[in-house]
């Protein structure tokens, strides 16, 4: 019995420090009364027991990271992003690939619980720029973009390595009227990288949405020209010239956008249909907007 007492003392002990959040603990605690119960705790069973407490938390951590690897199709960039940070055996590592897995899920209360009880957590720099991200990426897809650009800038002062990001906190300041800071933030990308598709026609969209239309023109432009997202330049073209109240230039553009097969375009449509309420235009683009269709431009 001395023997079982001694072992049972070393197995919650080792239990604790390793801070395993699994049933593995109650499988062990009910193990070792069971032996104890039983007079089985011999040196080969302590032996076998004492290898079952150290080898079944690494299995079983390991068997959950391949899971968590296999469904992280939620964001294509997540391995890369997440790299060698949260791959201890670590608590706060285990409540990370929940917070994830929660995510892929789209169970995105449950994912914020777990990001909002890790940011209590001491970390290094790198791993908390990797929660930041996860956190803010949680809030976009939930419609909180405000919450979301304050994570995303977190992670972009944590230097966090991901040119993506910048795009997102753009994004996000631009969809809440913050077009000086969403400006900041993509003139900061460019400064690390200058051959991202879709950098110029984000700043576009964002002047065009301030009412800087010669500003959201110039970057439209730009983008044309170097063929970066060239449907979607086209696009934004005609969206500055139909502001401008210039409908055969904008239609021009806009028809030469569906040529150029633009992604969503009813979407565009709904978009372009708005802009041209607001300039008293809804009226005269009935009949061309009628006569403009994707399935018409290819023939």
């Amino acid at each position: 019995m001395g023997n079982f007492l001694g072992l049972s003392c070393f197995l919650s002990n080792f239990i604790r420090n390793s801070k395993v959040t699994t049933p593995i603990s109650l499988f062990v605690s009910v193990l070792s009364a069971a032996a104890g119960l039983m007079g089985l705790c011999t040196r080969e069973f302590s032996l076998v027991l004492i290898i079952v407490i150290v080898l079944l938390p690494l299995v079983t951590n390991l068997i959950l990271a391949c899971i968590d690897a296999s469904v992280s199709n939620f964001y294509p960039f997540d391995t890369l992003i997440i790299g060698n940070t949260f791959n201890s055996f670590s608590r706060t590592s285990w409540m990370f690939r929940k917070g994830v897995h929660a995510l892929h899920l789209c169970d995105y209360n449950k994912a914020l619980d777990f990001f909002n009880e890790l940011e209590n957590h001491n970390m290094a720099d790198s791993w908390r720029a990797v929660l930041s991200y996860f956190h803010a990426r949680c809030y976009q897809i939930m419609g909180y973009p405000t919450n979301a650009a304050k994570y995303f800038e977190k992670a972009i002062e944590l230097n966090i390595n991901c040119d993506d990001i910048y795009i997102m906190a753009g994004r996000c300041y631009t969809n809440t009227g913050c077009f000086h800071e969403a400006m900041e933030v993509y003139n900061s990308l460019l400064k690390r990288n200058t051959d991202i598709d879709y950098i110029l026609t984000d700043m576009g969209l964002t002047c065009l949405k301030s009412g800087d239309a010669e500003k959201a023109l110039e970057y439209f432009e730009k983008s044309i020209e170097s063929g970066k997202n060239y449907a979607f330049a086209l696009g934004g073209c005609s969206l500055v010239h139909l502001q401008r109240k210039n409908l055969d230039l904008s239609m021009e553009y806009f028809s030469r956008a569906l040529t150029n097969n633009m992604d969503d375009i009813d979407g565009f449509k709904s978009y372009y249909c708005k802009i041209a309420e607001g300039a008293g235009l809804l009226d005269k683009i009935g009949e061309n907007m009628k006569n403009i269709k994707p399935e018409n431009v290819f023939e």
